[in-house]
């Protein structure tokens, strides 16, 4: 059956959550080293290597959505730029490092809008930033193809990882209130919260005219998703996000999950399902009086055929704490 903002909302049941990829031609050569996928006209990704980064064409430059890790910073603008010019705005999803790594390359050179939350978290895992900054060059080295510029730059800034500073990664334009919309020349691009959800400063980005939205990690597509109780994760308030991205998309809406390959409608109505599923059996557990290390190791069907298995448990996990904490 066709998804339609009509159709999902009226429509129970995880058989019905049908869902098509969008089709997707991989863009990678010798001089690109991340796994560019068209998703509109003037709309590409980069899945992978750190969440999934966006960047729109616009008369007035480009907007790049999420900036991956550190060592990857100059080669993501370089690639970005060859598909959809000069980067004039950038946007992060969330706080996290494989999101906002990048931003150390992009702050001096364009805007970067984040949540206020998210502007007062980043300085905090500057530990983080530059243990990933060492470790560029064996990641690298891991990874796929010959890429003597990446290669050099990533040495480089593991050479001087120690004197990174937490301004060099915090967004210059925090904001608060919601929805936010920036333009560049003629193209509207609005930013939406609707709450925690993955963390406590998730912010969804639409562009209206290209029917396009990158979700950050209020969508691991076929994959477990990960809580991050620490800052401010909730199931109750994801299902609640996950519900009101949806109302932002049609039929033909691309969409740009944090993690995993590009979707449409029926991945958000996946992700929402699978969260209130867990939500449901995580709370009969609880009811039952079942210990959390045995809640843990529970499987149910809606579960199965997801990647980042390492994240199951920890899912479960987490659920089990919020409920536990919402009986009192």
């Amino acid at each position: 059956m066709p998804w339609t903002r009509r159709s999902f909302l009226t429509t129970t049941g995880a058989a019905a959550l049908a869902y098509a990829v969008v089709p997707a031609r991989a863009a990678r050569s010798n001089d690109h080293f991340f796994n560019w996928k068209p998703v509109r006209d003037h709309v590409w990704a980069a899945i992978g290597d750190g969440g999934n980064a966006m960047v729109v064409r616009t008369p007035a430059g480009s907007c790049l959505v999420d900036t991956k890790y550190p060592g990857l910073a100059h080669a993501l603008r370089r690639e970005a730029e060859s598909h959809c010019g000069r980067v004039a705005l950038v946007i992060n999803t969330h706080h996290h490092a494989d999101h906002t790594g990048g931003n150390l390359v992009l702050t001096p050179v364009a805007p970067v809008i984040a949540h206020r939350a998210a502007c007062a978290r980043i300085p905090e895992q500057i530990d983080r930033y530059r243990q990933f900054a060492e470790s560029g060059p064996t990641q690298l080295g891991r990874n796929r193809g010959d890429h003597e510029r990446l290669a050099r730059e990533t040495a480089e800034l593991a050479e001087r990882a120690e004197s990174i500073t937490p301004e060099q990664f915090v967004p210059t334009k925090p904001i608060d209130r919601f929805p936010h919309e920036e333009s560049l020349g003629d193209v509207a691009i609005e930013v939406h919260h609707f709450g925690p959800g993955h963390t406590d400063n998730d912010v969804v980005t639409r562009v209206p005219s290209l029917n396009v939205i990158h979700a950050g990690d209020l969508v691991f597509h076929n994959l477990h998703p990960f809580f991050d109780r620490r800052s401010g994760a909730t199931c109750r308030g994801w299902i609640e996000c996950a519900r009101r991205t949806i109302e932002l998309c049609d039929d033909d809406t691309a969409v740009v999950p944090g993690h995993g390959d590009l979707t449409d409608i029926g991945g958000l109505g996946k992700q929402l399902t699978y969260l209130e599923r867990l939500w449901e059996e995580v709370s009969k557990a609880v009811r039952e009086g079942r210990e959390r290390a045995e809640v843990e190791a529970m499987r149910w069907d809606f579960m199965d055929g997801y990647g980042y298995e390492q994240v199951r448990a920890r899912a479960i996990a987490a659920v089990y704490e919020e409920v536990r904490a919402a009986r009192g």
